[in-house]
């Protein structure tokens, strides 16, 4: 806990510093009873903190009277979905949860288990609804979540919908050293599927325990809205030139019984040039089939219309989708330079000799 508070607390000042406020909220899952340390000397407008374990809960409520009084303390076991489940206890309170701890004796040998009851779990996106509920999202930005349940952070990201991780600008996912992969791990992907991107982490870290913070970007996100929403059009599109398609067919299907009932009617008449009824029958049906070829015409006409409609919908969209690809790019290229400049400020700094 306490690299954690020592890795993570210089972090957390140096984005308020870039984004010149404190985190709006900062949600804290699994907190323990050690946490507000963490966040003595950032300044939140909101802190919540989530605890299972009763004895931790009561503890970190006397943690935050002494550090952060105005800090919020929520008594809850947290799982994907709510409903009963089976609540380990062990020697070691911090790792108390429904998962079975006994693993890492590598690193606490004398970790045992000391009980094993039934408990009433939240579920998580309940959880975030009435912490964090949707129709503050314009405030989300500045946003704090920190998933601090080893072991069971792959389950409970998964239970979480795109739109519900999105309400929060930044993610702390803290997990066990070997659980850590590369890129393709089911954590990464599941924030890089929600528009985050996973930044470096600096400072100590745990020797079992690690952290990954991951933040939301914006402009990935929006490049992907207007993706679907071109491939969406695109798929109109086609569906339309599809049923032209088939419009053309029956319009020239009609334009063959036309045709044909010409030729009927012709025939007709010169077989039959005494008989009137079948020459008005004839007239009528001709007068019938150029109805329907004109419905069909005008038909045809419309859905090309709005053919071409969507066809330059599709090309607007690809124009703003190539615009919000390079400005994305020109940002990042502007991150890294200035990254590359603050490098050298440093060691000009570092190398100074009055220094």
């Amino acid at each position: 806990m306490n690299d954690f508070a020592t890795s993570l607390e210089p972090w957390l000042l140096q984005v308020t510093e870039q984004r010149g406020s404190p985190p709006g909220l900062i949600l804290h899952i699994g907190a323990g009873d050690e946490a507000p340390a963490t966040y003595a000397s950032v300044a939140a407008s909101r802190l919540v903190f989530v605890e299972g374990d009763a004895e931790l809960a009561a503890g970190l409520r006397t943690q935050c009277q002494g550090r952060t009084p105005a800090a919020q303390v929520i008594e809850a076991v947290v799982a994907p979905a709510a409903g009963s489940m089976l609540w380990h206890r062990y020697n070691l309170r911090p790792f108390s949860g429904p998962w079975d701890a006994l693993v890492l004796r590598r690193w606490y040998p004398r970790l045992q288990e000391t009980a094993t009851i039934s408990v009433q779990a939240i579920g998580i996106t309940d959880l975030i609804d009435t912490v964090a509920p949707g129709d503050a999202r314009d405030a989300a930005a500045n946003w704090l979540l920190v998933l601090d349940l080893p072991g069971q952070e792959t389950p409970l990201l998964e239970a979480l919908d795109d739109d519900v991780l999105n309400r929060f600008g930044w993610v702390v996912v803290r997990r066990w050293r070997d659980q850590q992969a590369d890129a393709s791990d089911p954590v990464t992907t599941r924030m890089v599927r929600a528009d985050f991107e996973r930044l470096p982490t600096g400072g100590p870290q745990d020797v079992a325990l690690v952290h990954e913070v991951y933040r939301f970007d914006k402009h990935r996100a929006l490049a992907g809205v207007l993706r679907r929403e071109r491939d969406q059009l695109q798929r109109e599109c086609d569906a339309a030139q599809a049923r032209a398609a088939a419009t053309a067919t029956e319009l020239d299907e009609v334009k063959r019984q036309f045709a044909q009932a010409l030729t009927e009617l012709h025939n007709a008449k010169a077989a039959h040039a005494a008989s009137s009824q079948l020459e008005l029958a004839a007239s009528a049906l001709a007068a019938k089939r150029a109805g329907e070829l004109e419905s069909l015409n005008k038909t045809l006409a419309d859905e090309r219309k709005a053919t071409r409609g969507q066809v330059q919908r599709v090309s607007q969209l690809e124009a703003e989708l190539a615009e919000a690809q390079f400005r994305l790019e020109t940002m990042q290229h502007e991150i890294l330079k200035a990254e590359g400049q603050l490098d050298v400020v440093k060691d000009l700094l570092l190398n100074e000799p009055t220094l």
